[in-house]
C-alpha cells in the first residue's frame, strides 16, 4: 500500500512538472518549442503556444466563416474540412479553440515541410518580445531558408506566441476558399 501511495506521489509530481514544462520560461523558448512542433507537424502544440487571446480570435474569425458558410448552399468546404463532412455550426461553437485552430494549422502543414530552424535572437518590446529564427523549409518540392520574427506576449508565468496580422490574412484565405465575401 505505502508503495503504491509513493508511485501515485511520483506520477503526480512527473504529470505536474510536465505540465509546467508547457508554460515557456523565456520568449526564445516558447518560439523554439513552436518551431519544434511546426517541424513534428504537432498541432496540437502549435496551437498551446498560442496566446490565449489570439487562439479565440482565431476561433472567432473561423466561426464567423463557418457561419457564413452555413447559410450558403452545400458544399460546405471549410466546415468539412475543418469540423467535420456532416458537422453542424453547434458542433463547430462546441470545438475547443485549439483543437478547431489545429485543424486549421494542420490544413495549411499540408504544404510544406519544415527541415530545422535555429533560434538567433530576441528583442524585447513593452510586454511583448520579437524572436529571430532562421527556418529551412521546402514547399512544392523548393528549399527555401527564411528569416522569420515570432513574436511573444507574457501570459502568467510563460510566454505565448502572437500572429502577427495572421488572422487577417487567414480570414481573407478562409472566404475565399469557402465562397464567401471578402470585403469584412
Amino acid at each position: 500500500m505505502r508503495i503504491c501511495l509513493s508511485r501515485l506521489a511520483l506520477t503526480l509530481c512527473a504529470f505536474s512538472l510536465s505540465a509546467a514544462a508547457l508554460a515557456a520560461a523565456t520568449p526564445e523558448q516558447a518560439a523554439s518549442e513552436y518551431l519544434a512542433a511546426l517541424q513534428r507537424k504537432d498541432t496540437e502544440t502549435m496551437a498551446a503556444s498560442l496566446h490565449p487571446d489570439e487562439l479565440n480570435g482565431m476561433q472567432q474569425v473561423l466561426l464567423s466563416i463557418l457561419e457564413q458558410e452555413s447559410r450558403s448552399k452545400p458544399p460546405h468546404k471549410a466546415m468539412a474540412m475543418f469540423v467535420g463532412p456532416k458537422a453542424s455550426m453547434a458542433e463547430a461553437r462546441a470545438m475547443p479553440a485549439a483543437k478547431l485552430v489545429g485543424k486549421v494549422l494542420a490544413v495549411r502543414l499540408a504544404m510544406s515541410e519544415v527541415d530545422s530552424s535555429q533560434i538567433l535572437g530576441s528583442v524585447p518590446e513593452k510586454d511583448q518580445a520579437h524572436v529571430l529564427a532562421r527556418v529551412n523549409s521546402r514547399a512544392l518540392g523548393m528549399e527555401q531558408s527564411t528569416l522569420t520574427v515570432i513574436s511573444t506576449r507574457r501570459d502568467g508565468d510563460g510566454w505565448k506566441l502572437l500572429l502577427n496580422g495572421q488572422i487577417e490574412s487567414l480570414r481573407r484565405m478562409l472566404q475565399l476558399f469557402g465562397g464567401g465575401d471578402d470585403k469584412k
